[in-house]
């Protein structure tokens, strides 16, 4: 069989040798940080004082909602985006939110 591109054999060698759980899901950047249980009662508390909803406290923090109700559901968001909700609502981030890695307090 005669290869018309050589370049082809060389682009598929590299295909095949390319190590698929390099580009595995569980390889992504891992969200960072999470609010602890206690915490997220003090975030809603403050978000209900301020009369905030969802939508108005994403926009006074700069991230999107989905970002927000991720917070406030006590899954990982990236530590930037846990600290600019934690800003929005007037908060200090000491104690709030828990590190990914080894579950310990972000200070």
């Amino acid at each position: 069989m005669k290869v018309q591109n050589p370049n082809y054999i060389i682009l598929l060698i590299l295909l095949l040798s390319i190590n698929p759980k390099r580009y595995s899901h569980s390889n992504r950047r891992k969200r960072g940080v999470r609010a602890t249980h206690q915490s997220i009662l003090k975030v809603k508390e403050a978000k209900s004082t301020q009369k905030l909803t969802i939508e108005k406290l994403a926009e006074k923090a700069y991230i999107s909602e989905s970002t927000v109700k991720r917070f406030l559901r006590r899954k990982h968001v990236d530590q930037d985006y846990a600290i600019a909700i934690l800003k929005a609502l007037n908060l200090e981030y000491q104690n709030i939110i828990e590190d990914e890695e080894d579950n310990k307090l972000v200070a």
